[in-house]
């Protein structure tokens, strides 16, 4: 059997608009992909994807020009 050559991969948080990863592992010999540093948990190919959290409605209040106060919707960011 061939030992394996890991190559670590950094988990990337996800954000509102752009998927992030946790941390895997590739083998520059054979390929395969791993979820730990000794390559004995096998993974399949972007199972380690977290997806984007997305955008979030909120509710916002304002005054206007007049003092009153409106309702108005905006996005948050997670």
């Amino acid at each position: 059997m061939i030992a394996h050559k890991l190559d670590t991969i950094k988990a990337v948080a996800a954000t509102c608009e752009k998927d992030g990863n946790v941390e895997y592992y590739t083998c520059k010999t054979c390929g395969k992909y791993f979820s730990d540093k000794d390559g004995k948990k096998e993974i399949t190919e972007n199972s380690w994807v977290v997806k984007a959290t997305g955008h979030q409605i909120v509710e916002e209040k304002a005054a206007n020009e007049k003092g009153r106060w409106t309702a108005g919707k905006t996005l948050q960011k997670l």
